[in-house]
């Protein structure tokens, strides 16, 4: 189910920025709202959105992961852009670049692993960091699309944008009980 928190009853949080009246969603409505969702996702409007995945810095394995390799200590803003790009692909790109470009990540991250100065073992491909760090991107973009769009997601509508974010980083799950729930 979508990792964003509904009350029962069907009215949800404004604070989450959903909907607050009860919404019946059709099929085609989901499948409508998860399209723009991913042309949103896709898009260069996201960039505006990118301090969003700095959270990400906060997991201790990754901070430390950041800081023993110098990836943004070094080149502040080049993850971010190398980011972007990747995301362009995954959003966008045709099915056999997608799945390209998801196997080229996991193999740019194999080597990242070792021990920080504060002692915290990490390796990039630890299921529960990596798959955190998507489920944190999803966030980010889902955030992104109610801003650009100005559209009030119902339940219906939150989990048709959840089902196709995991539907599109299918290739970028790692095993394991932390793999994006369904």
């Amino acid at each position: 189910t979508c990792p964003v928190t509904h009350r029962p009853g069907g009215t949800e949080s404004a604070e989450a920025g959903v909907s607050t009246a009860p919404t019946v969603s059709a099929p085609s409505d989901s499948a409508d709202v998860a399209d723009r969702f991913e042309r949103v996702a896709g898009s260069v409007f996201v960039g505006l959105f990118a301090a969003g995945v700095f959270d990400q810095a906060m997991l201790p394995p990754v901070s430390a992961a950041l800081e023993d390799t110098g990836r943004i200590r070094d080149a502040l803003w080049d993850r971010a852009l190398r980011t972007a790009a990747s995301d362009q692909i995954v959003f966008h790109g045709r099915e056999a670049d997608r799945r390209a470009e998801m196997e080229r990540l996991v193999q740019l991250h194999r080597d990242v692993k070792g021990v920080g100065e504060n002692g915290v073992r990490y390796s990039a491909l630890n299921p529960e960091s990596w798959n955190w760090i998507l489920i944190s991107t999803f966030f980010v973009y889902r955030s992104a699309f109610v801003a650009v769009s100005g559209e009030e997601l119902s339940a219906t509508a939150n989990q048709a944008i959840w089902d196709r974010f995991r539907q599109l980083t299918e290739g970028l799950q790692l095993a394991g009980s932390s793999r994006l729930i369904d």
